[in-house]
């Protein structure tokens, strides 16, 4: 059986229109961001004039089962006015400034008109409290299509971080796989390497991990290896 984006509940021309759109929406002139749309990450200036030492203070928020409620009326927009105000709530009480809000839109298939109107809403609600919306994030429907294509053959290389890659995702038609980041938890690396020999996989697969020397990546490797050997230790004197 053939596998394609089409049958894997993607429309590539929906998704693009809406990225489009999605730019527009978010078009700003603020030096700070660095990134153009589209990027695979986001790039936010960090040099922070007139603070010697400054801290980022970090928050997640999600809209919880009151986004059930705002679909049920058709008015799904107005939850992100609501979790952008709890959000940027939470960090001031700390005496912190609002600078930038990462967003993750999860949708079993793309709904054009829901997510533009969802981006549109948190995007206002971002700029005026003075933070700006950056978006760097692979929907569940684009990444079906990614990961039909890469099992049909037509996509001969798959790209994802380690963590990615170690949850939620079963490779076994991968026969080669070259790891070109660390992670700080060994059990995430494992768990990525074992996605690689679920069941149905019938053939060897070739496992490189490549580290440039004196690198943050060689440091958290040696850290790594430490960490094995410390819990090794552990478990033995245990048993």
């Amino acid at each position: 059986m053939s596998l394609s984006y089409e049958k894997a509940g993607v429309n590539i021309d929906n998704a693009d229109a809406a990225k489009k759109q999605m730019a527009n929406t978010m078009a700003t002139k603020d030096p700070r961001i660095l990134h153009k749309p589209g990027a695979f990450a986001s790039l936010f200036d960090a040099s922070f004039p007139g603070i010697s030492h400054p801290v980022l203070v970090m928050k997640t928020e999600e809209p919880g089962s009151k986004q059930k409620i705002a679909f049920a009326h058709n008015r799904p927009a107005s939850i992100a006015f609501d979790m952008i105000n709890h959000l940027i709530d939470d960090i001031i009480v700390v005496g912190a400034k609002p600078l930038a809000v990462q967003d993750c839109i999860v949708c079993g298939k793309l709904q054009k008109d829901t997510v533009l109107a969802l981006v549109q809403a948190i995007n206002d609600a971002c700029r005026g409290l003075g933070a700006r919306l950056l978006m760097g994030e692979t929907g569940p429907a684009l990444r079906a299509g990614a990961l039909a294509a890469f099992e049909a053959g037509t996509a001969r290389v798959l790209v994802a971080s380690v963590r990615v890659a170690g949850f939620g995702l079963n490779l076994q038609s991968a026969r080669r796989a070259i790891f070109l980041e660390t992670d700080w938890t060994a059990a995430s690396i494992d768990q990525a390497i074992a996605r690689l020999y679920r069941a149905g996989q019938t053939r060897p697969v070739r496992i490189s991990i490549l580290t440039v020397a004196d690198s943050i990546d060689a440091r958290v490797a040696d850290i790594v290896r430490r960490k094995r050997r410390i819990v090794t230790q552990l478990l033995e004197e245990t048993s």
